[in-house]
């Protein structure tokens, strides 16, 4: 009886055995199962997330020619300030370091056309010398967007909007970007000052529309902290424009009115409110003696190349300066000359050699003198009426042995020591109020040339006027230079 009490014991237990493997098995199987879903399930997420940032990315890098193209368009059609210029068409120019693309009409002007690629060719040429040197493992992609129109005043319009970009390992980010608009003559093609085309008060009308519009359209949070100083009808504010049709296009910087990521921004005013602000008629030449004025100048010319490219910049903005030529030069670029006095540049007489004055007689000081000036008369047609000495070296003799006004310099470039265009934009960017201030470079050098057409243009946007030294004196002091005075900054 007991054995087969136990015999049934035993076969329980077996049983219970085989039952618990059987369900031990099938919680294995189970738990096997569930782990290949979960790893297929995280396989399909890993497959989604890859997915996701290939798409976030598609069209952002662009370490391929294919990809730079992709990521212009996308650029052009989503990210640049809108200029109306979806028609225009898009030029690629890529280089695996440093890609290029440009979207122009070339319906304009020939010194447009002209002004438009010298600028091109001139910020690329900076930002590719600044950027390619630095050791780092980067491409970039500058991409230009260019707009033109014309008023029925005589003016020509250009906006010139160009974005940096450089990308590392698929991580792209905007460097910089920036908008910048010129003005020109329709009849001459010299660059134009805002006052020569708008009337004395558009800023006030252009202030109380663009405050307007801001705070309707953003809030408080989107605003930067102290927005309103960039839209106060002041200072350097609202002299970035271009016209559109009927519309006044007023331009302000990054980290102006918005965040810096946010980018330039702009505020678009047809012309019907600005009260007929737009001049009926331009002004060809415009001082206005309550703006901040520059003289820039130049010594040792006439150059070659680069004096051509500073009298181009000039008369492309609308600018002028005083070039103070070497007598024994003149014949080597009397073309040079001409086209200084032409666009409105003053002439004056650096001497003939180069001489150290102060170690010279009072009889070959005027000999000097009158042996420069005729040189001089017999290139331009002009003979010069100021003077700077050689070296900035003087004493009261010396000033009154040459016998006209005499100009020294307050901001010394130093072009010739450096020979760097970034050094010598710096010298100038540096000081924090340049009205009266007279710009002391040398025409001879191609990189003050590179200089040149950094400095020019930033000086308009910021509203100053640059103005001849017969004019700075006259509209500082009351009368124009006087004979035996030397003069520096002229307050």
């Amino acid at each position: 009886m007991n054995f087969e009490l136990d015999e049934k014991m035993n076969k329980g237990v077996d049983e219970a055995k085989r039952n618990y493997i059987d369900r031990d098995a099938r919680r294995r199987k189970k738990r096997k199962i569930k782990k290949i879903i979960a790893l297929a399930v995280l396989a399909i997420i890993a497959c989604l997330i890859a997915l996701v940032v290939y798409n976030y990315f598609a069209g952002r890098a662009f370490r391929t020619e294919k990809q730079f193209k992709e990521f212009a368009d996308r650029v052009y059609s989503r990210e640049t300030q809108q200029l109306d210029n979806d028609d225009a068409a898009v030029s690629y120019t890529f280089d695996k370091d440093f890609s290029v693309a440009s979207r122009m009409d070339d319906n304009c002007t020939e010194e447009i056309k002209n002004y438009r690629n010298s600028r091109i060719e001139s910020v690329t040429n900076y930002f590719r010398n600044q950027y390619l040197n630095s050791d780092n493992d980067m491409s970039y992609a500058l991409i230009w967007d260019v707009y033109q129109d014309k008023t029925d005043s005589g003016a020509d319009s250009i906006a010139i909007s160009y974005r940096l970009y450089g990308e590392n390992s698929d991580e792209v980010c905007l460097i910089t970007n920036n908008i910048e608009t010129h003005l020109y003559s329709s009849k001459t093609g010299r660059g134009l000052q805002p006052l020569q085309v708008l009337n004395t008060n558009y800023k006030y009308k252009a202030a109380e529309y663009a405050e307007n519009y801001f705070k309707n359209k953003y809030d408080d949070e989107k605003l930067k902290p102290g927005w309103e100083e960039f839209t106060k009808p002041e200072g350097s504010n609202y002299n970035k424009f271009y016209f559109s049709g009927d519309n006044i296009i007023f331009i302000f910087d990054e980290d102006t009115v918005l965040d810096k990521e946010e980018g330039a921004v702009s505020v678009s005013i047809a012309s019907r409110f600005m009260e007929q602000a737009v001049r009926s008629q331009i002004l060809e030449r415009y001082i206005n003696p309550q703006a901040p004025m520059v003289a820039i100048t130049y010594d040792d010319g006439p150059g070659g190349e680069s004096e051509e490219r500073i009298l181009k910049c000039l008369q492309d903005n609308g600018s002028v300066a005083t070039f103070f030529y070497l007598g024994n030069r003149v014949h080597t670029n009397p073309d040079a000359l001409k086209k200084a006095d032409e666009i409105g540049c003053q002439i004056g007489s650096h001497l003939w050699n180069h001489d150290l004055l102060t170690k010279l007689k009072d009889k070959e000081i005027r000999k000097q003198v009158k042996k420069t000036g005729d040189a001089i008369e017999k290139a331009c047609g002009v003979r010069p009426d100021v003077a700077r000495p050689p070296y900035g070296a003087y004493d009261t003799r010396v000033i009154d042995a040459i016998g006209m006004p005499s100009f020294l310099w307050t901001i010394d470039t130093l072009d010739w020591k450096t020979r760097n265009p970034k050094a010598i934009f710096k010298s100038v960017k540096k000081s924090k109020n340049l009205d009266g201030s007279v710009i002391l470079m040398h025409s001879i050098y191609n990189e003050t040339a590179d200089a040149t057409e950094l400095i020019v243009p930033w000086l308009r946007e910021h509203g100053y006027q640059t103005v001849t030294l017969n004019e700075l004196v006259e509209y500082k002091t009351g009368s124009l230079p006087q004979k035996g005075v030397l003069y520096r900054k002229i307050k």
